[in-house]
């Protein structure tokens, strides 16, 4: 990419932050995203939409809506930045305002579905299941639900083939959340 796309390319994502322009640059990044190829401008794209992760809601909720998609057009290709995708996801599913959170937990469900759809069991464990696990024992009520509703949309994304494996892990982990009493992630897991 020369310079000018690259300039054109920080001000769309930086108009993800603001409400009047988000449309319209998410539009446009998503018709980058999906024309985008090679070793060099996919990482570019992913990079700079990972990175908005410090601004506003409506930010992070583009930007996630903008990395489900790069999912489900690229799949395996995004195979090298799967745990940087997971990480952005796990991080803000827990934020409490529901529009950043649902689009989150589909980032998480199209890694699941498309990223890691010849992984196998151990390595969707290790990438996605565990480290909603890990949320689940965190004293937090937002990373809680956070990591219980996580938890069931990659569930439902994810093979039975690939969900063989942990099955004690998940079912402790039940265990625990439905046998505390001020465990806050209840609800999402039944």
């Amino acid at each position: 990419m020369l310079r000018d796309d690259l300039t054109e390319l920080d001000a769309l994502v930086a108009a993800l932050g603001d409400t009047s322009r988000v449309q319209r640059a998410q539009a446009s990044l998503a018709d980058l995203l999906r024309s985008a190829s090679g070793a060099t401008t996919l990482p570019l794209l992913l990079d700079r939409l990972l990175g908005v992760a410090s601004r506003s809601a409506a930010a992070r909720r583009a930007a996630a809506r903008l990395l489900a998609e790069a999912c489900r057009a690229h799949g395996a290709a995004l195979a090298r930045a799967q745990s940087r995708l997971v990480g952005f996801a796990s991080r803000w599913v827990a934020d409490g305002d529901g529009a950043p959170r649902d689009a989150c937990l589909e980032l998480l469900a199209a890694v699941a579905e498309h990223v890691l759809a010849g992984a196998s069991g151990r390595e969707a464990f290790a990438l996605l299941l565990r480290p909603q696990l890990r949320a689940l024992e965190q004293p937090s009520r937002g990373v809680q639900q956070g990591g219980a509703l996580a938890l069931r949309e990659v569930a439902k994304a994810l093979g039975d083939a690939q969900l063989r494996y942990g099955v004690a892990a998940r079912a402790g982990a039940a265990r625990r959340q439905l046998g505390a009493a001020h465990a806050h992630g209840k609800p999402e897991l039944l």
